[in-house]
């Protein structure tokens, strides 16, 4: 119980320790030192990142994680497309495992890890992680209210590209406890549940920048997997600053302008407001 406890506290310990992973930079970091606090606070965590920047890695150890430091616990991955949740998100989950340095708990299958009884058994010992595309939910309303548990945690990947009709589900089983769901995506999209809820800052929300990281500011490979100095060159050459995708994709913020809208948002936001000549004249200005 110790060393449950001290895992609660510190997944950062967990991920070495266990895992096996030796190294890691301050954006995954950061977002291991979210989740106590998350749990704590009942917040959920939103993380806003450049692309290849570890998160769906840290994401990956967070499933062993969950399941072994705050089990029995229900963990679901999802995202809308089956080759980001089989080949990605369980690809990271399966590689951690096949890393450890402690076996970790249950029997690893492709897209679902078992530990407790079958999912029919009594609420409270229910002990598994699972994974299944948005799309799967998306055409079976409700399918996500078949998950109960005092303590569920829900893994969204490609959060920008998640509907807001399916975030409506999840929050429908984070009602115990313990329910955390955590978010990561590019924020292509200024609207939408993904881009509206890194904008309200009520919960977590951190951003990872490509220009943050050890393997661009060291001009070679510190961290491997991490996005290189030549290919976030590239990118300022390919597309310039100004463009949405560099915003995006390379410094994780909300472009001004979204790749596919016809009004950007700094327009949108100026023109809430706008009065027209013929707005004054009724008020009488």
């Amino acid at each position: 119980q110790p060393l449950i406890a001290l895992w609660r506290n510190h997944p950062e310990i967990y991920f070495r320790d266990k895992l096996g992973v030796e190294k890691m930079w301050d954006g995954e970091i950061a977002m291991l030192e979210a989740v106590p606090y998350a749990i704590k606070e009942h917040k959920n965590i939103i993380v806003a990142s450049g692309n290849s920047l570890g998160k769906d890695f840290t994401c990956g150890g967070l499933v062993h994680y969950f399941l072994e430091a705050w089990g029995p616990c229900v963990v679901i991955t999802t995202a809308p497309s089956d080759r980001q949740v089989k080949k990605i998100m369980w690809g990271e989950i399966a590689s951690h495992a096949a890393r450890a340095k402690i076996p970790t708990i249950g029997q690893l299958l492709t897209e679902e890890i078992k530990i407790g009884p079958d999912k029919d058994k009594g609420i409270e010992d229910q002990w598994y992680a699972l994974g299944f595309t948005t799309k799967e939910t998306g055409n079976m309303v409700g399918k996500f209210q078949g998950f109960h548990s005092p303590r569920v945690f829900v893994i969204v990947s490609e959060a920008q590209a998640v509907d807001d009709t399916i975030y409506e589900q999840i929050e429908a089983i984070l009602t115990g406890e313990i329910g955390l769901m955590i978010q990561i995506g590019n924020p292509l999209r200024a609207s939408g549940r993904f881009a509206s809820d890194i904008k309200a800052k009520k919960d977590i929300v951190i951003t990872l920048n490509c220009l943050d990281n050890p393997n661009y500011i060291e001009k070679k490979t510190v961290v491997p997997g991490l996005c290189s100095y030549a290919w976030v060159e590239d990118k300022r050459t390919r597309w310039g600053e100004d463009d949405p995708r560099w915003a995006a994709r390379i410094l994780g913020q909300i472009p001004k302008t979204s790749i596919d809208t016809v009004f950007g948002q700094d327009l949108i936001d100026r023109m809430v407001n706008w009065e027209t000549k013929e707005t004054r004249n009724f008020k009488g200005v």
